[in-house]
């Protein structure tokens, strides 16, 4: 698996001389064959399309970002094949400053899905009123998992002391589920609704704690940030926003360990909100639309289609991005979450679609899903 590189490593003045450069190819209808080299420039794209690094353009206009990881700026043999359907990633090496560069085509990282067995009956449509308007949905379809949930032994319902409230968001109440009807490890699924007219972002627990009827279960719990939808904050995005009527979830795991019984002796939840800045609507969308639930050898494994609306949108490009997913029971209640990522950078145009994957140890007998995806514009 092939990650691209962070950006504290992209500096060229403290970068040693030893680099290893990777290239990230857009999804595009036409392009240059793999015979063919293009020099990459210090500059960014005209259109802004690389964050950091360097970047090359084809004659056709296809843009192609690099990270540049310790080492001196080069060229390197990219290429994408022709008629790709899918973001593809290719590296060139250079031994040290100076040398000349190796550079060489490779071949695409082999599919890790591409083996994986799916039900015909894919999962679509929406179940209730969508949680987000740009980048989740509540799909209904096949039973996702074979494990029975009984919402009498495996969930409780516990109230929200919000000791600092933001204006316009109604929390709670705040669901705790449990893989099985003895164990004492709690997932926490808890609502954020936006009831106002403003659009926060960055929205988080200011302090957080959960407790019994008479302390906090240490340790103090650190900020979580909303799972919501993706507002455009300047020229960057958050997805940790609402707008006006949506809903989205704080989510967390509590394990029970040195003899605490989380599950069974929780009574409350106690938080304090906080939102730095306001955002707005963002130019493209990516709106997950079915899902299937199958197999990857011997694992079960959840796949979720999504598909980009109004303007491009790009994914992963930090190397991973992941995606909350509630499971609903047939009352539309949580029955548990679990994170679907995306581990190739990608780029979108509207009408193109991409799939996120989670492989699931447990999973209960449900569904219905709410799901949410990351993307960036």
């Amino acid at each position: 698996m092939i990650r691209t590189l962070p950006t504290s490593l992209l500096d060229p003045i403290t970068a040693s001389s030893t680099f290893v450069l990777f290239v990230t190819a857009a999804v595009v209808a036409s392009a240059a064959s793999c015979s063919e080299r293009k020099s990459l420039c210090a500059a960014c794209c005209s259109d802004g399309e690389c964050e950091s690094g360097m970047c090359g353009t084809f004659p056709d206009g296809t843009h192609l970002c690099a990270n540049l990881g310790s080492g001196v700026q080069t060229s390197c043999c990219v290429s994408i094949g022709q008629g790709a359907e899918h973001c593809q990633f290719y590296y060139g090496t250079g031994q040290s400053e100076g040398a000349a560069a190796q550079a060489s085509c490779e071949a695409p990282q082999p599919d890790p899905h591409a083996s994986c067995t799916w039900p015909v009956d894919a999962g679509a449509g929406s179940g209730g009123p969508a949680p987000t308007l740009d980048n989740s949905a509540d799909l209904v379809g096949p039973a996702i998992g074979t494990e029975a949930f009984d919402a009498s032994t495996m969930r409780r319902v516990v109230p929200v002391n919000v000791t600092t409230p933001l204006a316009g968001l109604s929390v709670g109440p705040a669901y705790l589920t449990r893989l099985g009807s003895t164990d004492e490890t709690a997932y926490l699924s808890l609502p954020v609704h936006n009831t106002g007219t403003g659009y926060p972002c960055d929205i988080k627990t200011a302090s957080y704690a959960w407790r019994t009827n008479t302390a906090q279960i240490a340790p103090p719990r650190s900020p979580i940030y909303l799972d919501g939808s993706v507002g455009a904050v300047g020229t960057s995005y958050l997805r940790t926003c609402l707008a006006p009527g949506e809903t989205g979830f704080l989510i967390d795991i509590e394990i029970a360990e040195g003899g605490v019984a989380v599950f069974s002796a929780v009574t409350s939840i106690e938080l304090a909100l906080s939102s730095s800045t306001q955002g707005k609507a963002p130019a493209g969308q990516l709106l997950p639309t079915s899902y299937n639930f199958g197999k990857c050898g011997n694992m079960p494994t959840l796949r979720v289609e999504a598909t980009a609306m109004n303007a491009p949108v790009r994914l992963a490009v930090d190397g991973l991005e992941l995606g909350p997913v509630v499971f609903l029971d047939a009352d539309g209640l949580p029955a548990g979450w679990t994170y679907v990522e995306i581990d190739q950078l990608t780029r979108l145009d509207p009408g193109q679609t991409v799939h996120f994957y989670s492989d699931l140890g447990w999973a209960p007998a449900v569904s219905r899903l709410q799901v949410f995806l990351p993307f960036r514009l």
